[in-house]
């Protein structure tokens, strides 16, 4: 998203949004001596924004079909422990995320990666 739409933020500075100047670093609380830094490119930005796309066009499709409020909940409680809206569909209690991380779904991989770690996006040569 920042890569994409960075520039609307900050339109003197639109060349510090390109995909190759953006990373992303976050750091474990038990180690916050080894940051993780992930690199961006524009190879990975476009992957990104097409899948971003089609998750979109496929909530359009569902809502313009009518079938929106028909997406089911999962029977799978396993899968459950993974997911960052369990307290909200009331199937655990709120902050009991489980084995954070190693869900298939790709909800609870991001739950998981919010699980015990910081970080946040950086423009290449920014504080």
């Amino acid at each position: 998203m920042l890569a994409q739409g960075g520039a609307a933020l900050a339109p003197e500075m639109a060349e510090a949004f390109a995909p190759d100047r953006l990373s992303f670093t976050y750091w474990y609380a038990a180690e916050p001596d080894r940051p993780r830094v992930i690199a961006y490119d524009a190879a990975a930005h476009r992957r990104n924004w097409a899948e971003l796309e089609g998750m979109a066009a496929e909530i359009d499709r569902q809502l313009a079909a009518g079938t929106a409020n028909a997406w089911p909940l999962t029977d799978d409680l396993a899968e459950c422990r993974h997911c960052a809206y369990q307290a909200r569909t009331r199937l655990a209690p709120a902050g009991r995320a489980g084995s954070a991380g190693r869900g298939r779904t790709a909800a609870g991989r991001v739950a998981g990666a919010a699980v015990g770690m910081r970080g946040g996006w950086r423009v290449a040569g920014g504080e």
